[in-house]
């Protein structure tokens, strides 16, 4: 098993529908549309008999999905033992509730529960070589699997109160035996992360057009912090800092192109570096000493970055407010859980794992 650090939710670029729609295809685990999974599974396309359950937490809803797909390991390297192949298979849909779900198939469904592709046999790709740079997003193909629904299937959410399960039963394959590594992912990020929102106005810097401004990333590991600042949109290869505060502030002070808007009691300032050819640099402080009496205190910053065309005497750029709050620590456990039998009419499982499959559904 390969780790990496914890995916932070990425937008998915949609392929065109076969109905000439953008496709809008979300995975499950959440946030991996273009970010590879930590993990690799080899069960769906390799075993010639299967039921295969995966529940997870962490899907928001899914409205009218009419397609099914999962991917290639990306970093798995090429093997002809992951040539293509004939598979005999049904897939459903259903809500559940992974908090009490258990070894038994069927007592896992807890809602909508829809066979949503009828027992037929689906070709699946030529995985033998791996994507020259992935993840593989749902445009490439052979490395990613779409199987189309019969019908089309809606689900609400995990906030509403049901969980995310899909059901592949594997009756027949043609190549058994030979390998046909999935991408996966343990659904247990490492870290939370909190960007915060901004406020106020910062300066124009000497040859821009619009102000400069601030940005504060604060990450909680569960045994440490980290931060990563940065300023953008000054004056190129100049020396920036960043003033860190834990309460806003909002007066004038003479000699400086805009309002201070950190609280400069107990204001501490950070040297950032130099600023690139686009006048931004960001820096990241990591470790900070983490301490559990600080999670959701409030942090201010803001930058300055010397620009020797600004008038008044401090010869400053100073951008605008940034509020971020210290995030949580992340959870100890997976949002996703999956559980297999080698056989497709199975009623318990014979083995169950944190995380799954990085499963993908489309609404057109």
């Amino acid at each position: 098993m390969r780790t990496i650090l914890a995916p932070v939710a990425a937008a998915l670029v949609a392929c065109v529908s076969l109905s000439a729609q953008a496709d809008h295809w979300e995975s499950s685990p959440s946030g991996l549309e273009s970010v590879e999974g930590n993990m690799s599974l080899d069960l769906i396309g390799r075993e010639g008999l299967l039921r295969f359950q995966q529940i997870d937490t962490t899907s928001g809803p899914r409205a009218n999905r009419n397609r099914v797909g999962f991917r290639r390991d990306g970093l798995i390297l090429d093997s002809t033992q992951y040539r293509s192949r004939n598979v005999e298979l049904e897939v459903i849909f259903s809500e559940a509730d992974l908090g009490s779900s258990s070894m038994n198939f069927a007592g896992n469904y807890t809602g909508n529960t829809s066979t949503v592709v009828s027992r037929k046999t689906i070709s699946f790709g030529d995985w033998t070589f791996a994507p020259v740079v992935p993840p593989v997003t749902t445009g490439q193909a052979p490395e990613f699997i779409t199987i189309g629904l019969d019908t089309n299937w809606s689900y609400p959410g995990s906030t509403g109160g049901t969980d995310f399960l899909i059901e592949f039963r594997v009756y027949s394959n043609d190549q058994a035996g030979r390998g046909y590594p999935g991408d996966a992912d343990t659904a247990a990020p490492l870290f939370l992360i909190n960007g915060g929102e901004g406020s106020g106005t910062g300066c124009i810097a000497t040859g821009r057009a619009s102000p400069s401004t601030v940005s504060l990333e604060m990450l909680n590991w569960g045994s440490k912090l980290s931060m990563n600042y940065g300023v953008s949109n000054n004056v190129a290869g100049a020396p920036a800092f960043g003033n860190l505060a834990g309460g806003p502030a909002a007066f004038p002070l003479p000699g400086l192109c805009a309002q201070l808007l950190v609280n400069p009691v107990g204001m501490l300032t950070l040297g950032l570096g130099i600023t690139d050819g686009f006048g931004d640099v960001t820096a990241t402080f990591d470790p900070l000493p983490y301490n559990p009496a600080l999670i959701g205190a409030e942090l201010y910053a803001q930058g300055m970055v010397l620009d020797v065309g600004q008038p008044g005497s401090f010869k400053l750029a100073v951008t605008d407010q940034r509020k971020t709050a210290i995030p949580s620590d992340p959870p100890t456990t997976s949002g996703a859980k999956h559980f297999w039998a080698l056989d497709p009419s199975a009623t318990m499982a014979t083995g169950s794992g944190d995380g799954g499959y990085v499963f993908f559904s489309n609404h057109p």
